[in-house]
């Protein structure tokens, strides 16, 4: 996958006006628009356009779900949160020198829709008047624990969704064979081009409806085939577009499944960018190579952000323990006038909130007095084996000022191998010891995006 580049727009004063306002349905006002986020929105009508239907829509749900306000108004903030770092993704250097390019606007623009359909869809029964077995699962949905915060199991142990059983399988004919029927000369065809790869077998036998998958390639991405045994042959199925996708970044799992009893072709998408949203998408299987329609929809869930703590100072004089700091400079001594390391949590957790909220902003606290900013671009150019960490994550870079002193933080999507790593922000600090000869040392924090109850789900449009 490749990595989003967040654009770092300074100086710039931090805007944070959109959480003023109880309901966040306020028409963004242009000419006061400090922050590079809502300066883009307004220099694309279009966008603007949209950013406005985004408010109306956010009314009406409030209207029609007056008892549930404090969920939505919740989803709302983290929505604009979300709406924030998609801008600052967005392919370019600069927010203020160049319009944002026809692919980038499109985007954007879609990244708007999704959410428009989704806000007008909440308990909206003409969203589901065609759509009987979304209208069911969101149902299902709405009555689960407050808890069940991964909503594939909570449904499965529900009995809501049945998923078919798996069998790891070295020769997928053989193991259809003794599943269904033999595979016919087709169903063999469809197999050959994926024998070098170990398959998975799923069936349901209630219905006669089976797959088979390799999952390949760096993304580990599933392959899949499916079929159905009919008389005394088991044959191929064709024309599901609803199945499967990339797992490595925690994304599209397939499965087959049954949905209220309803044979189907299920993915869960957990979104590797936002933790707190997953996507249930699915689409009825009639028999044959006859499918219904694709269906949609949305969790959005909200989330708190947990320190995986460590202490790297245990008392005055005890070295900073980071194994980077080590990897970077050998062990870095606390200084005298900054020994208590534990203060890096309380500004991991800040940054981390900021971050979420309003990415832009946080990088755009590197403005200020002249002189401020002239020694944070030093610190930035200075500061030993910044370009290796998280190089291929692209942090925000920001300041922190420690016991009255200038120190460089930085804050990524937390990487494993430039893929993201599992809902986590990593939050690092470089500073110097200020004695003589310039001593470096160097902390950091992993900040874990834990996902809380269900605030809201509807149904969006098929992916």
């Amino acid at each position: 996958m490749e990595s989003r580049k967040l654009r770092i727009c300074w100086p710039l004063a931090l805007a944070a006006a959109f959480l003023a306002s109880p309901a966040f349905a306020a028409r963004i006002d242009c000419s006061r628009a400090p922050d590079p986020a809502i300066r883009t929105i307004c220099a694309h009508p279009n966008i603007l356009s949209l950013d406005d239907r985004v408010s109306s829509a956010y009314s009406a749900a409030l209207a029609r779900n007056p008892s549930r306000a404090d969920d939505l108004r919740q989803d709302e903030i983290n929505w604009l949160g979300e709406r924030n770092r998609e801008i600052g993704w967005l392919p370019g250097d600069d927010l203020d020198s160049a319009p944002l390019s026809g692919t980038a606007e499109a985007t954007l623009a879609h990244f708007y829709q999704l959410r428009i359909a989704f806000l007008r869809n909440i308990d909206n029964p003409a969203a589901t008047q065609d759509a009987p077995l979304a209208r069911a699962l969101l149902e299902s949905v709405a009555a689960l624990s407050p808890g069940a915060t991964d909503p594939l199991e909570a449904l499965r142990s529900a009995g809501i969704v049945v998923v078919a059983d798996e069998r790891n399988a070295s020769d997928a004919e053989h193991t259809i064979d003794t599943l269904a029927a033999p595979p016919d000369a087709a169903l063999h065809a469809e197999l050959a081009p994926f024998r070098s790869y170990p398959y998975t077998v799923e069936y349901l036998p209630s219905a006669g409806l089976g797959g088979a998958f390799t999952v390949q390639g760096t993304g580990d991405c599933q392959s899949w085939v499916l079929f159905e045994k009919r008389a005394d042959a088991t044959v191929p199925v064709r024309g599901s577009g609803s199945l499967g996708g990339c797992t490595r970044d925690q994304g599209a799992t397939g499965y087959l499944a049954l949905i209220r009893g309803h044979p189907a072709v299920l993915t869960v998408t957990d979104d590797p960018a936002f933790r707190n949203v997953t996507d249930l998408q699915w689409q009825e299987w009639l028999g044959g190579d006859k499918w219904g329609p694709e269906t949609r929809i949305r969790l959005r869930y909200g989330y708190s952000l947990e320190p995986d703590r460590q202490m790297y100072c245990k008392s005055p004089s005890a070295q900073c323990t980071s194994s980077m700091s080590a990897a970077l400079n050998g062990p870095a001594h606390c200084p005298d006038d900054f020994h208590q390391c534990a203060l890096i949590t309380t500004v991991a957790l800040g940054a981390a909130k900021q971050y979420l909220r309003n990415a832009l902003g946080l990088a755009a606290r590197s403005g200020g007095p002249a002189s401020e900013q002239a020694r944070f671009t030093a610190l930035l150019r200075l500061a030993p084996g910044r370009k290796d960490w998280a190089s291929c994550a692209n942090p925000v870079w920001f300041p922190v000022h420690l016991g009255g002193k200038l120190a460089l933080g930085g804050i990524t999507e937390s990487h494993l191998g430039c893929h993201p790593g599992g809902g986590a922000l990593d939050v690092g600090v470089w500073a110097t010891t200020g004695r003589g000869a310039r001593q470096w040392w160097f902390v950091d924090e992993t900040i874990k995006v834990a996902r809380q109850r269900l605030l809201a789900a509807s149904v969006v449009p098929p992916a």
